[in-house]
């Protein structure tokens, strides 16, 4: 064997003893944390419109087996300007908890960068809307329950820590009840279907 055949058989085979190292196991526990942007869709309503919102979002994994976990998705409240769809014009906010339940399919690892796909429900709950009272005297949004899609990549720096990358398309329907000064009520269907994106660390344990 020539001397370059070696090296490269010495390398490979010094990757394959590498990788079992930042594979998974059954009962492992992952955090990932980091910056987390709402971005509903464009036209979600046609009286009003609820804007994107950025916070802290945090996850918590449990590896059923090597392969296929069960994530809680978490998040500080997020607040969203909400606008007048016919002019974009800014009349009120509301905030939002967007807690999100997901079984995953961790691909094979083959070295330090994995991937991931999920789905499972979401229930969105809406609080503190305000809105300007040249519009109506008050909005109240219902909560939400629907579907929610994952995409998730991890960038292992150790066997414990990483980089986290992770996309989640949400199913977030609700009612918007406007409330006019003179008592009478109407109900706008607002659809919100964000796409969500978060960048942060992880940590598995």
């Amino acid at each position: 064997m020539s001397s370059k055949a070696k090296q490269l058989a010495c390398a490979v085979g010094l990757s394959l003893a590498i990788a079992p190292a930042f594979a998974g196991e059954a009962g492992d526990m992952i955090i990932r944390a980091g910056l987390a942007s709402v971005n509903p869709a464009s036209d979600n309503g046609p009286t009003v419109t609820v804007d994107n919102a950025t916070g802290l979002g945090i996850s918590l994994t449990y590896m059923v087996s090597p392969s296929v976990g069960v994530e809680l998705l978490g998040a500080s409240p997020f607040e969203h300007d909400i606008k007048l769809a016919s002019n974009d014009t800014r009349i009120g906010k509301t905030s939002h908890l967007p807690p999100t339940l997901l079984l995953n399919y961790h691909f094979p690892v083959s070295g330090p960068i994995s991937a991931y796909l999920g789905a499972g429900i979401n229930h969105t709950v809406f609080f503190e809307e305000e809105i300007n009272p040249a519009v109506a005297q008050n909005i109240e949004l219902d909560a939400s329950t629907g579907l929610a899609l994952q995409f998730g990549t991890n960038f292992q720096l150790t066997q414990a820590w990483g980089v986290s990358l992770a996309w989640w398309h949400i199913d977030i329907d609700t009612d918007a009840t406007l409330t006019a000064a003179d008592g009478n009520r109407s109900k706008i269907p607002v659809e919100i279907d964000p796409w969500v994106v978060m960048v942060g660390g992880s940590y598995r344990f």
